[in-house]
């Protein structure tokens, strides 16, 4: 009888099932993304109904049917096998054995209640997201994917895939072993790996948490969940995204799904603008749609260029393939981004892909694994996929020539001529005041010029353009504010102040040493803060900035008390006061 009792208590438990099956369509609904009113009205109204479907399961187990409703099933049907009804069947057996266990049927009938229920919140999930009419992708022409258009029929990633993984090559950071960053919570690898996919034994894609027991995943393991987050998440997405969207074509799809990959939601406003854009900068800026949260606006935006270059033919996957990973994290916001529009000039579009960075081209990345050459090979023998030519810019004359000479300076850094860069970076600011990366080009030469020659007055000029660029940041915050940058002129003061600090050091003047070191040492605080306060997440700058802000603490300290001390066996009346002071217990410096 115990065992039987076990049985029952276990099947007992299918309240808990239904209402947790409700609570998954429930989260269902809340990642679907309706266009119209009607659509929104009917998701906001589907959540609470399904909310009070759980809400009404988990009540009517707790006060009804374990106490009240199964017990008086159960005595019902126990009635049904009474003796008297018994001695009428040939099965006394069978009547037997429902005579002592009548929670079976009780049990059974409860459930087809809950069937009930369950089915009608899965049809009502099915209206919401309206499946049996979504959009097709169809599969794009290798040697131009401007001419196909997205039409109705079946998703198919592997028409994509290709350019989506190079594009998420640049643009998401690897790693080979997970990592938890503040405000977050699950540890991950970067790149396609927030969550944990696999298939069950049906073939069903299934997504389940990561956790701080993560196990170590390589390269060409991490692509293929990169495969399995686009196939259940944001393919889904993309396609309610375009549904009934007469003017997205693949290359636009592309985009979408590279801007979207992380925040899927964003696809469906991007998608509306671009289906009425008309021209290429039109196409471009439909990707500065959707509300982007402050925090991480800067950031957003950088990561949208490169999806906007590549949608409206600015940039392919062969570009990116020669660009380097997550460069557009040192790219100056205001250089590519002015009130509301996307800079699409030549010689923006050069600045962008030619910025420097720790880490290899995307090409070499590939490389290095299976996955990775599969992909290089499609890219290169589909050939160059031609660019498409700006004939509606927007942009005033004056900032494609002002970044035309600072792409003319980065050159003469590169041939070491650094006072030829200084020249070049001093005309950009002067043709456009707003030129930010201008700024922060000059003080890296002007860094770099004494470092060439040991000259203080070098780096004091780099200091000076770092706080002139900081006050007109700081005069202007809407427009022209990126901390990420800010960060690093804060950086480039503190290694000239650094510097400065070393040459004094040098000449035998420790005080005039001490106080560039504390001043370096503020400007390597400061670049901490900053980049904290910014949105790239990049672990290896960040330590550097600290352990920089800390080397030049402990120097000033030191060279502090090396003085006092050299104060004190110079000076007998201090020496003497100090013998006093520490007698009576005061040991401050």
């Amino acid at each position: 009888m115990a065992n039987k009792k076990t049985v029952a208590e276990k099947i007992g438990r299918g309240p808990d099932w239904a209402a947790g099956k409700i609570d998954n369509i429930r989260r269902q609904l809340l990642q679907t993304y309706p266009e119209s009113k009607l659509g929104q009205t009917a998701k906001v109204g589907g959540y609470f109904l399904l909310s009070l479907f759980s809400y009404m399961v988990k009540t009517f187990d707790i006060a009804i049917v374990n106490n009240v409703l199964l017990r008086a099933m159960e005595h019902g049907y126990k009635s049904l096998f009474t003796p008297e009804i018994k001695a009428q069947r040939a099965d006394d057996k069978f009547s037997d054995f429902m005579q002592k266990n009548p929670w079976i049927l009780s049990y059974l009938t409860y459930y087809m209640m809950l069937s009930g229920i369950v089915i009608g919140a899965n049809r009502l999930m099915d209206d919401a997201r309206d499946d049996s009419n979504i959009a097709k992708i169809e599969i794009v022409n290798d040697t131009d994917t401007d001419k196909e258009i997205i039409d109705s029929a079946v998703l198919s990633l592997d028409a994509y895939w290709v350019d989506i993984a190079v594009g998420l090559t640049e643009l998401e950071t690897y790693r080979a072993t997970p990592r938890k960053y503040a405000g977050e919570s699950r540890y991950t690898y970067g790149l396609g790996t927030t969550w944990i996919y696999s298939y069950d034994n049906n073939g069903k894609l299934q997504q389940t948490p990561s956790d701080n027991d993560t196990i170590v995943r390589d390269k060409d393991e991490n692509y293929e969940q990169v495969r399995r987050h686009l196939e259940f998440d944001t393919m889904p997405a993309l396609v309610r995204a375009v549904k009934n969207r007469k003017n997205i074509t693949d290359r636009h799809a592309i985009a979408m799904l590279l801007a979207g990959y992380q925040r899927p939601s964003d696809m469906v406003h991007i998608a509306a603008r671009l289906d009425s854009a008309k021209t290429v900068q039109e196409v471009a800026d439909a990707f500065t749609a959707g509300k982007i949260p402050s925090r991480w606006r800067d950031g957003t935006l950088k990561r949208r260029w490169v999806c906007a270059a590549y949608a409206a033919g600015i940039i392919t996957a062969n570009d990116l393939l020669k660009m380097r990973r997550d460069a557009f994290s040192s790219v100056d916001i205001n250089n590519i981004y002015r009130n509301g529009h996307f800079l699409l000039g030549e010689q923006t579009v050069k600045y962008v892909m030619t910025r420097p960075s720790v880490n290899g081209t995307v090409e070499k990345f590939l490389s290095g694994f299976d996955a990775g050459l599969k992909i290089l090979d499609v890219v290169k023998n589909r050939g160059i996929v031609a660019h498409t030519a700006i004939k509606d810019n927007l942009l005033a004359k004056n900032i494609e020539e002002s970044m035309s000479l600072l792409n003319q300076g980065n050159a003469k850094i590169v041939s070491m001529d650094f006072k030829g860069a200084i020249e070049l970076f001093q005309q950009a600011i002067n043709i456009d005041a707003d030129n930010m990366g201008a700024y922060s080009e000059l003080a890296d030469a002007y860094n770099k010029l004494g470092e060439q020659n040991n000259d203080i007055e070098c780096f004091q000029n780099a200091v000076n353009v770092v706080v002139k660029c900081n006050s007109r940041m700081n005069a202007n915050k809407s427009l022209l504010m990126d901390r990420d940058v800010k960060a690093e002129s804060y950086y480039t003061a503190g290694c000239a102040r650094r510097a400065m600090g070393d040459i004094y050091m040098s000449r035998k003047m420790p005080d005039k040493a001490r106080e560039n070191y504390r001043k370096a040492a503020k400007n390597f605080e400061n670049a901490v803060y900053n980049y904290e306060n910014g949105d790239v997440n990049d672990i290896e700058k960040l330590q550097m900035y600290i352990k920089a802000a800390k080397e030049m603490t402990t120097r000033g300290k030191r060279l502090g008390f090396n003085s006092g001390l050299k104060k004190l066996h110079n000076d007998d009346t201090i020496k003497n006061a100090a013998v006093v002071n520490f007698m009576h217990g005061d040991y401050t410096a």
